[in-house]
């Protein structure tokens, strides 16, 4: 059985509430709809680079929307480089 089946009308909808709060929190903060968030922000990715060097993980460069995203929803921006490996010593 289903435990939304087993809970009761009020309790699905309390269990509703809490799972849509952090969702309407970030669109109050920065003024744009939960899809319109995700959309530009899901724009944000990550190569991995191998080379003589060694590998590094960098993400791609932050637009002014994402910017202006993370500074209303008070959050740091995600570092540039945040992945460096050395290759062994031979």
């Amino acid at each position: 059985m289903s435990l939304w089946k087993v809970l009761t009308p009020t309790s699905r909808g309390l269990l509703a509430a809490a799972a849509e709060g952090p969702a309407r929190i970030a669109e109050n903060a920065a003024g744009q709809t939960w899809p319109g968030l995700r959309r530009e922000l899901d724009k944000i990715h990550v190569g991995t680079f191998t080379g003589p060097a060694g590998t590094f993980r960098q993400r791609t460069e932050l637009t002014k929307r994402h910017r202006d995203i993370l500074k209303a929803l008070q959050i740091d921006a995600p570092p540039r480089v945040y992945q460096l490996k050395l290759p062994a010593e031979a």
